[in-house]
């Protein structure tokens, strides 16, 4: 069951929520693969240094309780670490030697458009569930919460 900001996202409702989920599934579908990216840049001898800190640095981040956005928080929490490592990933393939960042890639039925493109998706998604939610929240605050006491007021009604 999807979180009920979400649920409640954009004009369009439920179709809104599904172009969302849609979007993002591929990227979550590929997450396996990016594991084994990470896996293999960090044990190769040819990956720099600073690189390989940059990718313990985001591994640890998703581990961490102390985030921007912490896991507790459904959805935009995991969207955050998802954010975080896929960006670490993005820099690491740009900065590795070439042949190196294809190797990798290939073995991991990855290509290069999907390291390019996938931390952007998943940018844009946590953007607009944190924009939607905003205005979800503006408009129950702005109507005393209407759509959610309602069923309240009316059970202290009866009680009355």
């Amino acid at each position: 069951m999807l979180h009920p900001l979400i649920m409640a996202a954009g004009d369009g409702g439920r179709e809104s929520v599904r172009e969302l989920w849609m979007t993002l599934l591929p990227v979550l579908v590929r997450l396996p693969r990016y594991a084994r990216l990470v896996l293999g840049l960090s044990r190769d001898s040819r990956v720099a240094p600073p690189q390989k800190a940059l990718l313990a640095g985001a591994i640890l981040y998703n581990f961490s309780p102390v985030d921007l956005i912490p896991s507790v928080v459904p959805v935009l929490g995991q969207l955050d670490d998802l954010a975080v490592l896929l960006f670490a990933v993005r820099s690491v393939v740009r900065n590795c030697p070439g042949p190196v960042a294809r190797e990798y890639l290939c073995r991991c039925g990855l290509t290069a458009r999907h390291v390019r493109e996938d931390p952007e998706v998943v940018r844009r998604t946590l953007r607009r569930v944190v924009t939607e939610s905003g205005r979800l929240a503006g408009r129950k605050i702005a109507h005393g919460f209407e759509g959610i006491t309602t069923r309240h007021r009316a059970g202290f009604r009866q009680r009355d």
